[in-house]
């Protein structure tokens, strides 16, 4: 496609272009949790599966306790008493001025259609004492009120959270269709870069990106299935990529993909089948983002910044929203608002700029300082990016700027 620098916008465009779905897999409840579902959940039955009492109280007839009030107490005789789980079928209907103890999701007694508080009622023997009318419907759950059957519950294309987990539960369901989930690997280069915690050699540095990615992809329930280093060397490269492509269908290599006399990854993934898609994209941190695929759209690489701010940034614009789709997400990309600004900001025109911000409890987002490609303390604080469009140079206290919510 050429070596054009690109906006974000279409970088995004053009990832989501190539990325193509995985099959589906059939995964138990226990696991499923961060799985995309890879079709619709439709309920096999009402819920609530039947009338039932949204109170500890007691049963009645509303009709019954229409002049009840603090000068006309009126007394209801108490003929029994149903507990959760228990069958109402088959008793007989409540005859005027009877009631029954209810205790909360206890099925509703034939002829009852109020519940009141058992706080609300003075008990004397098998006598219960009203000083206020009760509505009818009052305290009562429908069934089907939340669900009917045959509605669709959950859709395609929707990540299964804890409660999404507790909706296919009550709907007795122990297993669910599911996305597969892509195999990712993880690759970084970099002579300097140091993968054994030991005393550093002058010139040497700490790796931390396999780190950041690794802990990014646990994050989305994705453990790489490859996880190497290489120093920058062009055979021993091209060989490592060759691994990687061969175990992974996306594969992150850090670093190598700038211009620099050592920057191979480029030319080593095209001969490895790669075809770029592009190289370049105009934003801040991260502008010599890389990203390719093999001809028939099987495997994805993407070549991400050296510095570790970088590939962080780069990851959630651009790997996050690729995966998620190869998940089958609908709703591919991190979730965003539009919130004022906690003060003043400027920068150049030209580039978008992705900032290590803070939503505050004010409301407000507070752009942090140490922005630096290389600075990850302040990444560690932030709860969100801040985008600023390349066109935008001055921003006030207050202006609405667009962020873009980090998974914490």
């Amino acid at each position: 496609m050429g070596s054009d620098v690109i906006s974000v916008t279409e970088a995004k465009r053009l990832i989501l272009a190539a990325v193509k779905p995985l099959p589906a897999v059939s995964c138990d409840l226990a696991d499923a949790c961060g799985r995309v579902l890879a079709a619709d959940v439709v309920s096999p039955f009402p819920l609530p599966l039947h009338d039932n009492s949204a109170m500890d109280g007691y049963a009645l007839r509303s009709a019954d306790t229409e002049q009840a009030s603090d000068n006309n107490p009126l007394s209801l005789t108490v003929i029994g008493v149903i507990a959760a789980g228990e069958s109402t079928h088959g008793l007989p209907p409540l005859l005027p001025t009877q009631a029954v103890q209810i205790f909360t999701g206890a099925m509703v007694p034939p002829g009852a259609n109020a519940v009141i508080r058992q706080e609300d009622v003075t008990i004397h023997e098998d006598q219960i004492v009203l000083t206020r009318p009760v509505r009818p419907k009052e305290s009562l759950r429908f069934k089907g009120e939340e669900v009917g059957e045959g509605d669709t519950v959950l859709t395609a294309g929707e990540v299964l959270s804890p409660a999404g987990i507790g909706v296919l539960a009550s709907l007795g369901l122990k297993s669910v269709q599911v996305a597969t989930r892509p195999r990712v690997g993880i690759l970084v280069t970099g002579s300097e870069i140091v993968t054994d915690f030991i005393h550093l050699q002058p010139g040497k540095i700490f790796d931390s990106n396999s780190h950041v990615l690794t802990a990014a992809l646990q994050r989305m329930g994705l453990p790489p299935v490859f996880r190497k280093s290489c120093v920058d060397d062009r055979e021993t490269l091209r060989q490592t990529i060759g691994d990687g492509l061969a175990k992974c269908d996306v594969l992150l290599v850090t670093g190598g993909v700038s211009v620099g006399k050592f920057d191979h990854v480029n030319e080593v993934s095209a001969e490895l089948g790669i075809e770029e898609i592009f190289w370049k994209v105009r934003q801040k941190p991260g502008k010599p983002l890389f990203f390719g695929s093999t001809k028939d759209g099987q495997k994805l690489l993407f070549g991400l910044p050296g510095n570790p701010a970088s590939v962080l940034v780069c990851f959630y614009q651009y790997v996050y929203p690729a995966l998620m789709k190869a998940m089958g997400a609908t709703e591919p990309f991190l979730a965003s608002a539009h919130v004022g600004l906690h003060k003043d900001f400027a920068k150049p025109p030209g580039l978008t700029h992705f900032l290590k911000a803070r939503l505050t409890a004010g409301g407000t987002v507070e752009i942090l300082e140490r922005q630096g490609s290389h600075m990850m303390s302040s990444f560690a604080r932030a709860n969100c990016l801040a985008a600023i469009d390349e066109a935008v140079t001055d921003l006030r206290k207050g202006d609405m700027v667009e962020i873009h919510l980090l998974p914490l």
